[in-house]
């Protein structure tokens, strides 16, 4: 009988590794998750800002040709 108490407890030993690993990588899936957010949110601002200037020197452009 000991020997499945050993056998119960070093599966249990492996299981808890286990859990604790996924929980590691889901934390690390997570934050590279955010972080690509985060940067996709930042060029989608910079784009954004690049076609107003692009918008407002075709303004001054016309403007300079009348």
């Amino acid at each position: 009988m000991k020997k499945h108490s050993s056998l119960e407890d070093s599966l249990s030993t492996a299981n808890s590794t286990l859990e604790g690993e996924l929980k590691n990588k889901e934390a690390l899936l997570s934050n590279k998750e955010a972080a690509m957010a985060d940067f996709i949110s930042s060029f989608n601002e910079i784009q954004k800002n690049l076609n107003e200037i692009k918008s407002k020197e075709k303004i001054i452009s016309a403007k300079n040709n009348q």
